[in-house]
């Protein structure tokens, strides 16, 4: 429990670099990693953007099997996605769901939103999706990813659906909804 609390502090304070020296200071020691510690690990890495770091952990868990679960995956997924590395994120995303373990809003949203920063709107789309056909909670900024998703692509029709789905759904829009909205039926001519 010790080593988990150093290395969630070390994620807290954004100290990617001293979890991993704590994590080499355990195996040196000889001292048993467990999910706790690696994801925490994987999580200070996330925050600062080591999406190789991140992995080579995530993939330090498999080798020594560590149990991954949904944080393992939704860090690993989430530090894809900042460093614009979708097509990461996407395969994380697949090998999450071939392990049975079902993705939650977070890291359905992690996976749109690396889509949208690549242009990749149709799995976006099916990312969206996926949340309804699975009674996965949708939050406003899933639902900001795929209306953004549309901006970049003059999709303005489904911008607008989307604002419907997320009325239905009981999701409250942020100026940021709104605004991407806007955006996208100006970029597809419809702001007359």
């Amino acid at each position: 429990k010790t080593c988990g609390a150093v290395i969630s502090a070390c994620e807290k304070g954004s100290q990617w670099e001293k979890a991993l020296q704590f994590i080499s200071v355990m195996v040196q020691r000889r001292v048993e990693s467990n999910t706790v510690t690696c994801n925490a690990a994987i999580s200070a890495c996330e925050k600062c953007r080591r999406w190789d770091m991140a992995l080579q952990i995530f993939n330090t868990m498999l080798q020594n099997r560590i149990n991954s679960d949904i944080t393992s995956f939704s860090a690993a997924i989430s530090a894809c996605e900042k460093s614009g590395m979708w097509e990461k994120a996407l395969q994380l995303f697949s090998e999450m769901e071939r392990s049975r373990i079902y993705a939650e809003t977070t890291t359905i949203s992690a996976a749109m939103s690396a889509c949208e920063k690549t242009g990749v709107w149709e799995m976006a789309f099916q990312l969206f999706s996926m949340m309804g056909q699975r009674k996965v909670e949708t939050d406003t900024t899933a639902v900001n990813s795929a209306i953004s998703t549309c901006r970049r692509h003059g999709e303005w029709e489904k911008a607008l659906q989307l604002i419907s789905v997320m009325m239905q759904r009981k999701v409250a829009p942020n100026t940021i909804t709104f605004n991407a909205a806007i955006s996208a039926c100006e970029m597809g001519g419809e702001w007359a």
